[in-house]
């Protein structure tokens, strides 16, 4: 892309970067059920979590695929491919957490809750403690669009197939030892 076009990404290996920011009318930031699909399917999204909030029991990301739900305090950097996997936040008052005393399989009788508070700021108001607000995120991604032109040779799809171009990616360029992902 940079060779045919002068184009290079701004943000390191990353093309684009999402503030996702508390401001008025947004008191945090707290995703419903999605798949990044405009993302480059190849490509790993970086999301940094910061602000002050109840993390243990606020906004945890689930992996849907990966069965996994993870709490991501302020100042953490999570790396995976978003366009991958259907992900979202979760309060943990919405699902049930348990853990037992020596690992044993979890029963009503052997576990208990998950919730030793974390403390409070004073300069935190209870509502927005208890709500979760404050949190932010920052987002690093490659959106596919990005690709295609270099792909292709084609500034749009559309113009790509009209001149009877497949409009498919060669991923094993992108892959091989000299790739752009080869480097992550």
């Amino acid at each position: 892309m940079e060779k045919k076009h002068s184009l290079s990404p701004q943000f390191g290996l990353y093309w684009n970067w999402c503030l996702n920011a508390v401001r008025a009318g947004v008191k945090r930031v707290h995703c419903d059920p999605h798949v990044d699909a405009k993302n480059l399917a190849l490509g790993i999204c970086i999301v940094f979590v910061y602000g002050w909030f109840n993390h243990q029991e606020k906004a945890w990301l689930v992996i849907w695929e990966a069965g996994i739900c993870v709490e991501l305090p302020p100042g953490v950097f999570l790396l995976y491919p978003s366009s991958l996997f259907f992900h979202f936040n979760v309060d943990l008052k919405d699902v049930e957490i348990v853990a037992t005393a020596n690992g044993e399989v979890p029963t009503r009788e052997n576990s208990y809750a998950l919730s030793d508070p974390i403390p409070r700021r004073p300069e935190v108001s209870e509502e927005d403690w208890a709500e979760g607000n404050g949190r932010g995120s920052v987002v690093w991604f490659n959106q596919a669009s990005m690709f295609q032109t270099s792909e292709t040779g084609f500034e749009t799809l559309k113009k790509a197939h009209k001149a009877k171009h497949s409009g498919q990616a060669d991923s094993k360029r992108w892959l091989g030892e000299d790739g752009a992902f080869s480097r992550m």
